[in-house]
C-alpha cells in the first residue's frame, strides 16, 4: 500500500485537483488541450488560447495570469489593446491610427498627425503646396480635403485629395501680406472616419511689374531698364516734364531722358505723340535721350508744347511713360535791341555778360524755370532782378529789369561799360555773403538762412524792406530782425559748405562795422585750423577750410564736427571786446 498516494499521484499543472492525465484542459483557460493541440498553443500555459476571432491576437493575450479559473482568460472582446477602436487588436491590425496611412510607412502609427505649411505666391499667379507631403494622412479616394474657414485669407482655394495638392490664387491687397487657410484632413474606412486640422502660411509676394518675378529678387521692378540700384523710383516708370528755350531760326538740344526713370540705349524708343501744339521739326536720340526742335517760322515768341513717350522694348509688354517738353522760342533778338542774339553780348540787356552768365554751361538756368541764364531777367528766381543784384547801378528808368539804351554794337548798355562796345563791363557782380556765388544766382545773396525772396518786398520795382533801418536792404543784410545782441554784432553758428548758397561761410552781422577784429577757429583739441585778421573785409570769410596752421593742411576741407571760436574786435570807441563759442560745421 506504500504506492498508493493520491496526494501526488501525477503532476496538476492548472491545480484542479485532477492530474494532468485525466485532465481534458490541464492549464484551465477554458479551451480543451485537443483544441490547443489543434490551434497550436501551449495546453500548459494559460495566456494561449487561440485566436477563435481571427482578429491576430490570442483570446487569451489580454487577461494573461496564473488563475486557472475555467474559462477565466477566454475574452475575445479583450484580447488585445485596440488604438483605433475599430475592432482590430493592434497586433493585428495594418493602420493602428485608422488615419489610411499603413503602420509601416507611417511616423506616427498610433496618432494621425498633420503639420502646419509655408508656401510663397507672387501676386496675380496661382500658387501650390503639397499639403499632406509632412502629414500622416496619405492622397486617395477615402481621403478628403476642406477649408474650415477660420482662416484669413480671400483668394481662391483648391484642394485635390487625390494627390494633397492646395492651389492658392490671392486677391488684390493681398501682395506683401502673409494669409492663412485652416484646413481638415479625414480618412474614412467601413469602420471610422479619422480628421486633423493644420494651418497653411502662404507669403503673398508682390511683383510689381507682374512680370512673374517677385520684387524681392528682381532687379527692375518697374521693368522700365532702369536697375532698382539706380532707378531713383524703383516701383513705378517716372518721367519728368521738361522746358527747352530755343531760339527762332536756331536749333535746340535737350535730354528729355535726364530727368526721367528711362536710361538711354538700343531697347529704347522715343516717339511724339503727337498731342503737343508744336510744329517744328523734331528729332529724337533714343541712343542719347536728346531731342532736337527746330522751330517753325510762325512760333517766334510762342510757347508750343510736345509731347513724347519713352518705352523699354527690352519686355513684353513694353513700358512707356509720356511727358510734355514746353518750348520757349525766343526771337533772335531777345531784348530787341536790334541786336541779333548770335552777336549780342547781353541778349537780356540785364548789364551782365552772356559769357559771365552762363559761364562754362550754355545750358545753365539756375532757378530750373525753363530760361537760360543769359536770357532770364531773374535767373535765380528770388524776386529780385538781376539788374538789381547785380550791383552795376546801370540805368534802368521804367524798372523793367533791363539797362536804358544806348547799347552799341555789342549789345552791352553803354551805361556799364568805360569804353562802349570794347565788350567788357566796368564792375564786378556783387558776392555779398562771400560765398562765391553772385548775389543774382544767389538764393540767399546775405547768407543769414532766410532765402532772399522771403525777405525782399518788390525788389524788381526798386522797393525793398529794411526792418533794422540802416539802410541796407534786409536780403543783403543777415539777420537783421536781431537787434537785441551786443553792440548788434551777431555771429551765426553753422556752417554748411555746400555750395547751396545757405551757410555756406560762417555769417557775422554788421562785422564791416567792425574792421579792426580778428576771429581764431579751434578744432577740439585746441589746435588753431583758422585765423584771419578783418574778417568780412574783401571777400575773407571762413568756408569750412583750414587757411593754415601747423598740424592741418592749408586749403583743406575740415571734416564734419563741432569747433570753437574767438572773435576778438574794437568798437567805434576804441573798446576791445571779446566774443567764443561753438560754432558747427555740416556738409
Amino acid at each position: 500500500g506504500s504506492n498508493v498516494d493520491t496526494a501526488n499521484d501525477g503532476p496538476d499543472n492548472d491545480g484542479d485537483g485532477i492530474c494532468d492525465t485525466g485532465d481534458t484542459d490541464d492549464d484551465n483557460d477554458g479551451v480543451s488541450d485537443t483544441d490547443e493541440a489543434t490551434n497550436g498553443t501551449d495546453p500548459n500555459d494559460p495566456s494561449e488560447c487561440g485566436d477563435s476571432d481571427a482578429d491576430g491576437c490570442d483570446d487569451c493575450s489580454a487577461t494573461a495570469n496564473t488563475d486557472f479559473t475555467a474559462g477565466s482568460n477566454v475574452d475575445t472582446a479583450n484580447d488585445g489593446p485596440d488604438n483605433d477602436g475599430d475592432g482590430i487588436c493592434d497586433t493585428g491590425d495594418t493602420d493602428d491610427d485608422n488615419d489610411g496611412n499603413p503602420d509601416i510607412t507611417d511616423p506616427n502609427p498610433l496618432v494621425p498627425i498633420t503639420r502646419d505649411d509655408l508656401v510663397s505666391i507672387i501676386e496675380n499667379t496661382t500658387g501650390s503646396v503639397n499639403i499632406l507631403s509632412n502629414d500622416d494622412f496619405l492622397p486617395g479616394p477615402n481621403t478628403t480635403i476642406t477649408d474650415l474657414g477660420t482662416g484669413t485669407a480671400s483668394g481662391i482655394v483648391f484642394f485635390d485629395p487625390s494627390t494633397g495638392i492646395m492651389q492658392y490664387t490671392p486677391v488684390a491687397g493681398e501682395e506683401g501680406t502673409a494669409v492663412t487657410v485652416v484646413y481638415q484632413v479625414c480618412h474614412s474606412s467601413l469602420t471610422a472616419i479619422i480628421c486633423e486640422n493644420a494651418t497653411v502660411t502662404i507669403t503673398v509676394q508682390t511683383d510689381t511689374d507682374d512680370d512673374g518675378i517677385p520684387d524681392v529678387t528682381d532687379t527692375d521692378d518697374d521693368n522700365d531698364g532702369n536697375p532698382d540700384t539706380t532707378d531713383p523710383n524703383p516701383l513705378i516708370a517716372n518721367t519728368e516734364n521738361d522746358t527747352l528755350t530755343v531760339i527762332d531760326g536756331t536749333i535746340g538740344i535737350i535730354d528729355i531722358l535726364d530727368n526721367d526713370d528711362f536710361i538711354p540705349g538700343p531697347n529704347i524708343s522715343i516717339i511724339d505723340t503727337g498731342a503737343g501744339t508744336a510744329s517744328g521739326n523734331i528729332t529724337f536720340d533714343n541712343l542719347t535721350g536728346e531731342m532736337s526742335y527746330a522751330p517753325a517760322s510762325d512760333e517766334d515768341g510762342l510757347t508750343v508744347l510736345v509731347e513724347y513717350q519713352v518705352c523699354n522694348n527690352n519686355v513684353s509688354p513694353a513700358v512707356c511713360e509720356t511727358a510734355l517738353v514746353t518750348i520757349i522760342v525766343v526771337k533772335d533778338d531777345a531784348d530787341n535791341d536790334g541786336i541779333p542774339n548770335s552777336i549780342d553780348l547781353d541778349d537780356d540787356n540785364d548789364g551782365i555778360p552772356d559769357s559771365v552768365e552762363q559761364g562754362d554751361t550754355p545750358d545753365l538756368d539756375t532757378d530750373n524755370d525753363g530760361i537760360i541764364d543769359s536770357l532770364d531777367l531773374d535767373a535765380d528766381g528770388d524776386g529780385v532782378s538781376d539788374l538789381i543784384e547785380s550791383g552795376h547801378q546801370g540805368i534802368d528808368a521804367n524798372n523793367d529789369g533791363q539797362l536804358d539804351g544806348p547799347y552799341g554794337s555789342d549789345g552791352i548798355a553803354d551805361s556799364v561799360q568805360s569804353t562802349p562796345d570794347n565788350g567788357t563791363i566796368n564792375y564786378t557782380p556783387i558776392d555779398t555773403d562771400g560765398d562765391g556765388i553772385d548775389d543774382y544766382q544767389d538764393i540767399d545773396d546775405d547768407g543769414d538762412g532766410i532765402n532772399t525772396e522771403d525777405e525782399s518786398t518788390g525788389a524788381i520795382e526798386g522797393v525793398t524792406t529794411d526792418a533794422d533801418g540802416d539802410g541796407i536792404p534786409d536780403y543783403l543784410d543777415p539777420n537783421n530782425a536781431d537787434t537785441t545782441v551786443d553792440d548788434d554784432l551777431e555771429v551765426f553758428n553753422v556752417v554748411t559748405p555746400n555750395g547751396d548758397g545757405d551757410h555756406d561761410v560762417l555769417s557775422i552781422r554788421n562785422i564791416e562795422k567792425f574792421p579792426s577784429n580778428e576771429i581764431q577757429i579751434f578744432n577740439r583739441w585746441g589746435v588753431v585750423v583758422y585765423k584771419a585778421i578783418g574778417y568780412g573785409v574783401n571777400g575773407e570769410y571762413f568756408r569750412g577750410e583750414s587757411n593754415g596752421r601747423t598740424t592741418i593742411s592749408k586749403d583743406k576741407m575740415l571734416p564734419v564736427g563741432t569747433y570753437f571760436y574767438i572773435l576778438t574786435y574794437k568798437t567805434e570807441t576804441g573798446e576791445t571786446k571779446q566774443r567764443s563759442d561753438y560754432l558747427y560745421i555740416n556738409r
